[in-house]
């Protein structure tokens, strides 16, 4: 008898320290999904990213964009194009990437 009451016991606790476990692991994991959210918008919040955006999508270098990447006025416009297309370019594969492997929701990150 002592022993179906130890049995019963044991099983007792292990379920609930597998239930447990499974409360944690939900939400460490949503904790590190919104994680990489914030840590993706505070890349693309950059101000040389933001910088080089524009700079992709048609407007003209101005003096403050090259002293924001630290470079020097003399260097060509298409060197400043592959520049900023690299840095865009990247963030749009990295943004990509935590997408595809499903480390940030794609609707969460278009509606933001």
């Amino acid at each position: 008898m002592i022993h179906i009451f130890q049995f019963a016991v044991g099983s007792i606790i292990a379920i609930a320290g597998i239930i447990v476990s499974i409360i944690i692991f939900h939400y460490e994991r949503r904790r590190f999904r919104l994680t990489a959210l914030m840590e993706a918008f505070r890349s693309l919040n950059d101000i040389r990213h933001k910088e080089a955006r524009k700079i992709v999508y048609g407007n003209y270098p101005t003096r403050i964009f090259y002293e924001i990447m630290g470079l020097g006025r003399s260097i060509p416009i298409e060197k400043v194009m592959e520049i900023s297309a690299t840095i865009v370019r990247t963030d749009f594969n990295e943004i990509a990437t935590l997408i595809r492997h499903e480390i940030i929701e794609e609707s969460i990150f278009i509606e933001e």
